[in-house]
């Protein structure tokens, strides 16, 4: 029985797509003739029959269209234990990256992160001054014309950055209080997070 594209089998069932099957995929790669649009002319067997080593596996299958394509055809990556970035929001990459890239014009590339940084009082002060602009109901930032959260979200990533890397470690000016500053205090929950005494065991 002669062989055919799956767009044939497509169209004769009247399923309207563009053929993915093997034979397609492999023709626009491999450099073998695309007979998609046709029929297997008898005069086109012999160039077949000179691609069957080629393709291997990869026959035009027998299901009728690409819903129901048996689990052992279909591509497979064992990606879901791994970090789902296809999950941020691409409009909120994009203002931090203009926020990053007014900073840089306004300073240099990674000034922040020059000379053990800054002070990470004055990152939070920025990111507090921004986030206060905002619930005031500021849309805009006067100086960058920038939404004031994407300023903010700027401030974070860089206190993010301190926070992890040792590196930053010296300029880590937050207002930690004293061991028995709490004593008598049985909320937990109004204790802070790291002492004073803690932060020096480090």
């Amino acid at each position: 029985m002669t062989s055919y594209c799956l767009k044939e089998r497509l169209k004769e069932t009247g399923y309207k797509a563009e053929c993915g099957c093997p034979l397609c995929i492999a023709s626009r790669y491999a450099g073998v003739p695309d007979y998609s649009n046709s029929l297997y002319p008898q005069d086109q067997q012999e160039d077949n029959n000179s691609n069957q080593s080629r393709l291997g596996d990869l026959n035009p299958l027998p299901w009728p269209g690409h819903s129901d394509i048996p689990a052992e055809y279909k591509a497979v990556k064992h990606d879901q234990e791994k970090l789902r970035f296809d999950l941020i929001d691409p409009h909120f990459l994009h203002q931090l990256a203009a926020v990053l890239t007014f900073g840089a014009e306004k300073y240099s590339d990674d000034n922040w992160l020059r000379n053990g940084g800054l002070k990470w009082s004055r990152i939070f002060g920025g990111l507090m001054r921004h986030s206060w602009a905002w619930f005031r109901g500021e849309q805009m930032d006067s100086e960058s014309n920038l939404s004031p959260l994407a300023h903010a979200a700027a401030m974070l990533m860089m206190l993010c950055r301190y926070d992890y890397d040792h590196k930053y470690k010296a300029n880590d000016d937050r207002l930690f209080v004293e061991d028995d500053y709490f004593e008598g205090m049985e909320d937990e929950a109004v204790k802070p997070h790291m002492t004073k005494a803690q932060v020096e065991r480090l």
